[in-house]
C-alpha cells in the first residue's frame, strides 16, 4: 500500500524558492553537487525538496527548513533513528544512495538507519511514498553499481525490493494527514 499526498500551489512555490536558495548557497560554499541524474541541478534539488515535504506531511515529521550549505546530511530523525529521503520524478525509479570512499571502504557520509523513496509528479502536484528499507539492505557492497551509466557509484535498490506500509499503518497515516487538512489517498504500486 502506498500513500500519495497532493501539494497546493503555495507549497510548490515555496519549495521552488527554497530549492533555488539551497542550490545557490551550497554552490557558493563550494559543496560539490552529488546529483546522480543528468537533470538540471536546480530541478533535481526541487524534486528532492518536494519529496522531503511529502514525507514530512505523510509521517507528521518536522522538516529542517534551514537554507545552508550541506551535502549528505540526515533528512529526519524519528525516536533517535536517522531517516534519509531520496526522491525521483520517474515512476519506476530505483532507490539510489551516493557512495563515498571513506577509509578505503565504500559507504555513505552520514549514518542512516532507514532510507525512503518518494516519487514526485510535478505536473499533477503529488508525492507518493514508494517504500523504505533498512540500512543493511542497501548499504552493502552487493548493492554498489554505476547506475545506468552514471560516472559515480551508488548503492542501488529497485522499488520491488522496498518494504511497503501495512494497510493499518497506511490508513492511520492517511487519517492523521487528512486531519491536518492535507489531501492524501491510498494507491497501489505504480
Amino acid at each position: 500500500m502506498r500513500l500519495r499526498v497532493y501539494l497546493d500551489e503555495k507549497q510548490m512555490v515555496e519549495a521552488h524558492t527554497e530549492a533555488s536558495q539551497r542550490h545557490q548557497v551550497s554552490r557558493l560554499a563550494g559543496v560539490t553537487n552529488q546529483v546522480i541524474s543528468d537533470g538540471n541541478p536546480i530541478s533535481v534539488d526541487f524534486v528532492g525538496l518536494l519529496g522531503e515535504i511529502g514525507f514530512a506531511i505523510l509521517f507528521n515529521a518536522e522538516r529542517d527548513k534551514t537554507v545552508s550549505a550541506r551535502s549528505g546530511s540526515v533528512d529526519f530523525v524519528f525516536n533517535g533513528h536517522n531517516v534519509e529521503v531520496k526522491s525521483s520524478k520517474h515512476t519506476k525509479a530505483h532507490l539510489l544512495v551516493p557512495a563515498y570512499e571513506i577509509d578505503g571502504k565504500m559507504t555513505v557520509k552520514e549514518y542512516c538507519h532507514v532510507y525512503c523513496l518518494m516519487i514526485v509528479n510535478i505536473d499533477e502536484r503529488h508525492v507518493t511514498f514508494a517504500g523504505w528499507t533498512e540500512r543493511s539492505n542497501i548499504i552493502n557492497e552487493s548493492r554498489l553499481d554505476y547506475f545506468r551509466g552514471s560516472t559515480r557509484q551508488s548503492f542501488v535498490l529497485s522499488q520491488d525490493k522496498l518494504d511497503q506500509l501495512d494497510d493499518l499503518t497506511a490508513h492511520w497515516l492517511q487519517v492523521m494527514a487528512k486531519s491536518k487538512g492535507h489531501k492524501v489517498e491510498l494507491t497501489d504500486a505504480e
